[in-house]
């Protein structure tokens, strides 16, 4: 099997489902990555700096239709998945990869809420009431994000095999799920504060205890990652494109850190936080300036990592042919978070540098948006997208009313490979070893 199909199911073998319900059944939780991307593009157009205000809220709305659309549709194929083939369920939860893409779900929720928010502070859709229905929402995506965490992470301790040559960025996406959520509750908050200040300190609370989690856990795998990248040396070609997963965490971290301390310094200037600090009247300036400090610190990090990443990615890609499938979609919402910073501090500093670099990393991103969507909707109609590496070893029937005289469908699987939770142990310091596609 080839070893991209081992990251998420990708297809690599480009084994074409031509049958809706072998897509069904080779749906996997990844693909929730191409609505984070597709929301992150709809942010970018919302905070774009320069054009129509009007236009670009328009444009931004069309991209949240788009996302809210893959993600119901997502939705729908994911439950349609489970009730069909119950045992898959059990087969994706312990394959040591496929089940860290669960994370994917909570962000994409997260990306809906902060769209749905830009269409209410744009439009004033709904009113009030449409307002307290994101909040719910919120809370709810509150509570899928910590149980997922802690769920994903306890789970890969105690059950999964791993080893530290195997590792890739993708142990990254449960620890990620807080980061996220905290900067999508922080701008729930900010928002919220003209409405009911008692909901909104309620929620900053939420926004503070999901960063001050989600932060270090990423800071701690990071460094593990960065250890792996030392002692083995790069990643072979189908998991290179998960290094920008480095971006998530730092960009989302610097938004929240910017969204957190100017709400605090709202309430403070407002007298709706307790004495005797939060009534000094240098409160909301010194918060304010810790929150920009560590957002300068963390996209000054993201800074650093991007020029690595792409310079690993250009290396691996000029080696090796790498093959196109889901992992791509793991470089847009990194990568659009980080540009999302960018705006925010071009905004917070009043700055032309960081607006005109969030201007060309924002139009990069748009590029290649829409690269990998234009191919993804080919191969998806073709069907050599869809594939699910936890079948391999206990094959299902292709149709559920097969019954047990029925020869299942074999195992999709590259020479030399025999298990789909085997995870490649070469790295790009030995040519000869380096896995290369079929």
């Amino acid at each position: 099997m080839d070893m991209d199909s081992v990251l998420d199911g990708s297809g690599s073998s480009r084994f074409k489902r031509r049958t809706l319900t072998d897509r069904i059944r080779h749906f996997t939780p990844s693909w929730f990555a191409a609505s984070m991307g597709t929301g992150a593009v709809s942010l970018i157009f919302h905070n774009f700096p320069y054009g129509s205000k009007t236009t670009l809220r328009y444009i931004a709305t069309g991209f949240f239709v788009l996302d809210l659309c893959l993600f119901v549709s997502f939705n729908a194929l994911s439950i349609t998945r489970y009730v069909m083939y119950p045992q898959i369920w059990g087969l994706m939860i312990r394959h040591p990869v496929q089940s860290l893409f669960l994370a994917c779900y909570p962000m994409a929720f997260a990306t809906i809420i902060g769209e749905s928010l830009n269409l209410y502070q744009d439009w004033n859709l709904g009113g009030v009431s449409f307002l307290y229905f994101i909040w719910g929402m919120c809370l709810l995506n509150v509570i899928l994000t910590m149980t997922s965490t802690f769920g994903l992470l306890y789970y890969t301790i105690t059950r999964h095999k791993q080893s530290l040559e195997s590792m890739t960025a993708v142990w990254l996406l449960p620890v990620v799920q807080p980061v996220v959520g905290a900067s999508t509750t922080a701008t729930m908050a900010a928002v919220l504060l003209d409405v009911s200040p008692r909901h909104a300190l309620l929620t900053l609370c939420l926004a503070f205890g999901q960063l001050m989690i989600g932060l270090p856990l990423a800071f701690m795998i990071g460094t593990i990652y960065l250890l792996r990248l030392i002692v083995y040396g790069l990643p072979s070609s189908p998991f290179i494109t998960s290094m920008f997963l480095i971006l998530g965490p730092l960009g989302q971290g610097g938004i929240a850190f910017i969204r957190i301390s100017e709400v605090i310094a709202d309430m403070s200037a407002a007298g709706l936080l307790p004495p005797p600090f939060f009534t000094d009247p240098y409160t909301a300036s010194i918060v304010k300036f810790m929150g920009l400090t560590m957002a300068l610190f963390l996209w000054c990090f993201g800074l650093w990592w991007s020029f690595f990443a792409i310079a690993a990615i250009i290396e691996v890609f000029s080696r090796n042919r790498v093959p196109f499938g889901v992992p791509f979609w793991g470089m847009t919402f990194p990568i659009g978070v980080y540009v999302l910073l960018t705006l925010q501090l071009a905004v917070t500093l009043d700055s032309k540098f960081f607006r005109v670099t969030g201007t060309i990393l924002g139009l990069a991103l748009i590029l290649l948006w829409a690269c990998i969507f234009v191919r993804t909707v080919f191969l998806a109609f073709e069907g050599s997208m869809f594939y699910a590496p936890c079948l391999d070893d206990m094959p299902l029937p292709a149709n559920p009313a097969q019954t047990k005289d029925t020869e299942p469908e074999p195992a999709i699987e590259n020479p030399g490979t025999s298990s789909a939770d085997r995870l490649p142990t070469v790295s790009i310091r030995n040519e000869e070893t380096v896995a290369q596609p079929s």
